[in-house]
């Protein structure tokens, strides 16, 4: 009897934690990760007084449910779209481990209660830029997938609005210093998006999306574009040493780590191979967090 009991509460628990995954997987992680990463990078480089443990967990927790949520929202409405493409026929919604219907409920409510969060702890202005991003991602950026290439630089906004957003809760004001930190957001995105395009363009094209790569088979117009959004990212990386906290430390730092950017990004501009774009892909995917701790480290020991 006791064996009976024990192995039904391992497979309920089993099934618990298996909805629990799947529900994880719906909110794209990564994607969650990288707000949660840039709005503390923001909230951070804001004020020179000391931070409120409990105000930054509270920035940093709605913003990440908001995400959360918004990203769920975005697996719904594309969930018939993800069904023929192989890198997103496995997600919950399009493989049938969870329904349409439920995944909304889940994405709706925690986007819901991370404004509700936000507003309370943080305030209305935070709240109101939460509502902005989630709407320019849902509703512009995401049926725009499916009629131009021009997507890209529209899905840009929302994605390099989270620093901006970190900025506002911890002063209650935007300034210059703001709008660099979301210039270089805006344009590391399009090296970053543009080669995972590059690098998924046949899927893509079974999905029905107008991705860059698969308006010129060759490449070179994405490749181009890869370039330009390259060195404009670079260049604004500089420019953010106009923010007073940011001294030689920082400008050392992002000399070098652009000029390992740039070279990659030549590389693969030259040759356009499977192996290049995987790897400039994780270039892309490095040279953020790596700005950020040269930035961190040069406030900290100043």
């Amino acid at each position: 009897m006791l064996t009976l009991i024990f192995e039904i509460k391992s497979f309920t628990l089993k099934l618990i934690f298996k909805q629990i995954k799947l529900y994880y997987q719906l909110t794209k992680s990564s994607i969650v990760y990288l707000v949660l990463v840039t709005t503390a990078f923001g909230y951070y480089l804001a004020g020179n007084d000391s931070i409120s443990i409990s105000h930054f967990f509270w920035t940093l927790f709605s913003a990440g449910l908001v995400c959360a949520g918004v990203c769920g929202l975005n697996q719904v409405i594309e969930w018939k779209d993800d069904l023929k493409m192989k890198r997103t026929q496995n997600r919950p919604i399009p493989s049938g481990a969870i329904s349409p219907y439920s995944g909304f409920l889940f994405s709706f409510s925690i986007t819901l209660i991370g404004l509700l969060l936000m507003f309370h702890f943080i305030g209305p202005l935070m709240a109101l830029g939460g509502v902005v991003t989630g709407l320019l991602y849902l509703a512009v950026y995401t049926p725009l997938k499916k009629i131009t290439w021009l997507n890209t630089i529209v899905g840009a906004v929302p994605g390099s609005l989270p620093p901006v957003g970190g900025w506002l809760a911890r002063t209650g004001e935007i300034n210059l210093e703001t709008w660099l930190i979301f210039l270089l957001l805006f344009f590391w995105q399009h090296p970053h998006f543009y080669i995972i395009a590059w690098i998924c363009k046949d899927d893509y094209k079974l999905g029905g999306f107008k991705m860059l790569p698969n308006v010129t088979s060759t490449g070179k117009k994405t490749f181009t574009q890869l370039l330009i959004y390259s060195f404009l990212m670079v260049i604004t990386s500089f420019f953010l040493v106009e923010l007073e906290k940011l001294g030689i430390i920082y400008l050392l730092g992002t000399v070098l780590l652009g000029a390992w950017f740039l070279w990659q990004a030549i590389k693969v501009f030259k040759n356009r191979t499977t192996d290049l774009s995987k790897h400039f892909l994780k270039v892309t995917v490095l040279y953020l967090p790596l700005l950020f701790l040269i930035a961190l480290l040069d406030v900290w020991i100043n």
